[in-house]
């Protein structure tokens, strides 16, 4: 077993100095094929989540970019700027995100979602991927990269990409 990586592991796979690998691609790379043979047996999401008591349902691309990126077009940091109206309009927005050291969510979300942009310097990242769901609900207007779907009865639900 040699965890070197994808490129060196495919490249001893390719030259017969392997049997087996194990691969992460991009979702837009093509798995090697014949001679090799070629299985996805796991697949990475991001998921963004928020308390239910937020009354909103969906997100556009271009709203995330706002929120999660420095220098989008749109700045978006308080539920107003979303278009929630009453006691929502000027509550400001926490930004929460795995630290990519607990899941590969934020690296995932920067090369698919945000790319070549920073992050703005208010996400949180949070270290101890149990502890995220708690840290959304404690935020009371708190809003996260998840790589997961929340739990029925959790307090939280996922927001639809529109």
């Amino acid at each position: 077993l040699e965890l070197t990586g994808t490129r060196p592991g495919l490249a001893r796979l390719q030259a017969g100095a392997a049997d087996l690998g194990l691969f992460v691609l991009p979702p837009d790379e093509v798995p090697p094929g014949d001679p090799l043979l070629a299985r996805v047996i796991a697949v990475q999401a991001v998921v963004v989540i928020v308390p239910e008591s937020v009354p909103l349902t969906q997100l556009t691309l271009p709203q995330l970019r706002g929120l999660f990126a420095a220098g989008a077009a749109q700045n978006i940091s308080t539920w107003g700027d979303l278009g929630l109206t009453g006691e929502w309009r000027s509550r400001a927005i926490v930004l929460l995100a795995p630290d990519p050291g607990a899941a590969l969510t934020l690296p995932l979300a920067r090369r698919l979602v945000f790319p070549g942009v920073e992050l703005k310097p208010t996400v949180a990242l949070v270290s101890a991927l149990d502890a995220l769901p708690a840290r959304v609900l404690a935020a009371g207007g708190g809003i996260a990269l998840s790589p997961a779907v929340p739990a029925p009865g959790s307090g939280l639900r996922a927001l639809a990409l529109a």
